[in-house]
C-alpha cells in the first residue's frame, strides 16, 4: 500500500473518531444553583452534562458528518488514484472547515487535516509529458 493511502486512511480514522466523539460524548457541562429561601445561606446546586446534539439539536449531525465526508473523498482519491485535484480540493475543504470552526469543533479535526496534507504531498503525480 502506498504511503499516501496510509496517511489518508489514518486521517479518515481520526476524522471518524472526532465525529463520534462530538456526536456521542457529553461535552457541555453546566451548573445551576438556586437559593431555597431569600436570605438563606444554603443553596441547591445541580450539575448537568449534555452532548452536542442535545445542546444544539439534530442538525449538528450534518455539521459533524461534513469533515468525515470530506476526508473520505480525499482517502478515495488516494486509494483509487483519481484525478490529482480531487484530493487537493478535499484537503482545502477540510482546511476551510477547520478555519471557520477552529475555536469550537474544528480543533478536533486539525490532526486529520495535517495527515491529509502529508498524504496529498506524497500523492503528487508528475504532469503528463507533452509530445511535440
Amino acid at each position: 500500500m502506498r504511503p499516501a493511502t496510509i496517511f489518508a486512511g489514518v486521517a479518515l480514522l481520526w476524522a471518524g473518531a472526532a465525529s463520534v466523539f462530538w456526536a456521542l460524548f457529553e461535552t457541555y457541562n453546566g451548573v445551576s444553583c438556586s437559593v431555597s429561601t431569600p436570605g438563606a445561606t444554603t443553596t441547591n446546586c445541580t450539575s448537568q452534562s449534555n452532548t452536542l446534539v442535545e445542546e444544539n439539536g439534530a442538525w449538528v449531525l450534518l455539521l459533524v458528518a461534513l469533515p468525515l465526508l470530506i476526508t473520505a473523498v480525499a482517502y478515495l482519491a488516494t486509494l483509487w488514484q483519481w484525478d490529482e485535484y480531487a484530493g487537493r480540493v478535499a484537503t482545502v475543504g477540510l482546511f476551510l472547515f477547520c478555519a471557520v470552526l477552529g475555536f469550537s469543533i474544528g480543533m478536533a479535526y486539525l490532526p486529520s487535516l495535517l495527515l491529509l496534507t502529508v498524504a496529498m504531498f506524497l500523492d503528487r503525480r508528475p504532469a503528463p509529458a507533452v509530445r511535440a
